[in-house]
């Protein structure tokens, strides 16, 4: 797939390969604060038992979070600029932007069509039942390892 689309750009511009390898840094900045959110989401309830899974589970993914949306909203911003990249602008609007932007966004009918092919994922029926970060040793019967569920 990487060739098809590297060949296709490669046919139209090489600028918009450059480009497009600028943009992805939009995908992935949105990608690990939304990681990073999910994490401080999925543990908080569990995460105060300990001061390390506090730290580990909701505190450190919380910063990282803050500082990502920062970072993520200035190279926006600079990527809007026409003479960030190398194919110029699109109605007064970078192209890296652009290319980003509509990148980002075809996702979105990509998970409408996985949500009718396999609806079973977004129901969170595929995942296991029991969370692994619930289950704790009892210290008393660490030969059994019978899980203690809180």
């Amino acid at each position: 797939m990487t060739l098809v689309i590297y060949s296709t750009l490669s046919l139209i511009s090489e600028s918009i390969v450059k480009d497009s390898i600028h943009s992805v840094s939009i995908a992935i900045c949105t990608y690990y604060t939304v990681a990073a959110l999910s994490c401080v989401l999925y543990f908080h309830r569990t995460a105060f038992n300990h001061w390390h899974t506090t730290l580990s589970q909701v505190i450190l993914p919380a910063i990282a979070a803050v500082i990502l949306i920062a970072v993520g909203i200035l190279q926006v911003w600079n990527m809007m600029d026409p003479s960030y990249g190398s194919s110029g602008s699109i109605a007064g609007v970078g192209t890296v932007f652009l290319i980003g932007v509509v990148a980002l966004f075809f996702g979105v009918p990509l998970m409408i069509l996985w949500n009718i092919r396999d609806p079973r994922f977004f129901r969170g029926e595929t995942l296991p039942l029991e969370r692994a970060h619930m289950i704790l040793d009892s210290p008393e019967d660490s030969t059994t390892r019978t899980p203690n569920i809180r």
